[in-house]
């Protein structure tokens, strides 16, 4: 029974009884889309050349926005349960919870902040999982058709990607703290 039942019959759960998940969770529901994207890039890399084996650009932007909707649109309806973001607790304090939690190994005691920042957790593994997907994907697509000149620019790109990826690590130290700590008290 999916979630949009159990809203018909009144007997949904309150925003506040949903549980963050676990990093486990995350990544699971994260995989349809990391695969689309894998699969995706590659696809288009080999869709680019016509069969007179010249690049045909003008489609580029085309097949790079369906890939992108289309992993976008997966995401969302296979996206981890998790509560909504309170407003209350500030952004800043949710990053300060996250890095506090890297560098100490505790949770916030706050619920509030507690919750807000597992939210902003669960998007951080889920942007670990999809950095992971653009790099796999781009190297398979890189193997694909090495002949291509922007592969010369995709250096600059792995770059930023795995800065962002960095600055994400957080999120998946907190979901482990998080988890570990609602197991043993």
């Amino acid at each position: 029974m999916d979630q949009h039942a159990r809203a018909t019959e009144g007997n949904a759960p309150r925003n506040e009884d949903i549980a963050i998940p676990t990093i486990r969770q995350v990544v699971l529901h994260t995989l349809p889309a990391a695969a689309i994207t894998v699969i995706g890039i590659p696809v288009i890399a080999w869709l680019l050349v016509d069969a007179t084996g010249e690049m045909t650009p003008r489609w580029l932007p085309v097949l790079i926005i369906a890939l992108v909707g289309l992993a976008a649109l997966v995401h969302h309806f296979m996206q981890a349960p998790r509560p909504s973001f309170n407003k209350r607790v500030s952004t800043r304090e949710v990053k300060h919870a996250l890095s506090r939690t890297h560098k100490v190994g505790t949770v916030p005691t706050d619920p509030h902040v507690r919750t807000a920042a597992g939210v902003f957790a669960c998007s951080d593994v889920e942007t670990i999982m999809m950095v992971g997907a653009f790099l796999l994907g781009g190297a398979l697509a890189a193997l694909i058709r090495p002949e291509f000149p922007w592969l010369g620019t995709g250096f600059a790109l792995v770059a930023i990607v795995l800065v962002i990826a960095f600055k994400a690590r957080h999120g998946w130290f907190y979901l482990k703290a998080l988890h570990s700590d609602s197991r043993t008290g």
